[in-house]
């Protein structure tokens, strides 16, 4: 498993690459350390690197399906030990990925203490023990229990207004 000099390292696995940045963000927050990557083969190539304490990634995926990319993890001598979280909107795909090697699933849309409860059941606990997890007040993503994409719909939203009026 590698850490960084603070914490654990996560993968995050993710097409849409805001849903990555945003959780990114709120994890910085607790001396989490985060890698991630548009792009599932690149996932598997990283995740072969570097070894990180915790894979999550968000289905569906482009090139292969959920339950292959966790196939291709377990069978490899280099990562069938690490944890995979799996995000997803469609609850019937949930026993399948299971079932193929993923440990635990988490239903979208989400609020952020969820997703970080999850990650701290999965991690080692020499990680979850070297953490430094702030109260809520002082990490915006978990200031309320708005759901991740409910938070990025109004940051892109605010995000036009303020190009319209720089435009106007």
């Amino acid at each position: 498993m590698q850490r960084e000099k603070d914490g654990p390292v996560i993968l995050i696995i993710d097409p849409e690459q805001n849903i990555s940045e945003t959780i990114q963000s709120g994890l910085r927050y607790d001396s989490l350390h985060v890698v991630s990557t548009s792009d599932e083969m690149e996932g598997i190539r990283l995740a072969q690197r570097i070894q990180p304490a915790l894979i999550i990634t968000e289905l569906p995926l482009p090139f292969i399906d959920g339950s292959e990319f966790c196939r291709r993890l377990r069978n490899d001598q280099r990562t069938h030990t690490i944890p995979i979280l799996v995000v997803s909107s469609d609850k019937q795909s949930q026993e399948s990925i299971l079932a193929a090697g993923a440990n635990d699933y988490l239903a979208r849309p989400f609020a952020f203490d969820d997703l970080l409860q999850h990650i701290l059941a999965l991690l080692p606990s020499e990680a979850v023990a070297s953490l430094h997890i702030l109260p809520s007040k002082y990490n915006p993503m978990r200031r309320t229990r708005r759901s991740i994409l409910d938070f990025l719909e109004d940051w892109t939203e605010q995000s036009l207004q303020d190009k319209l009026k720089l435009s106007d």
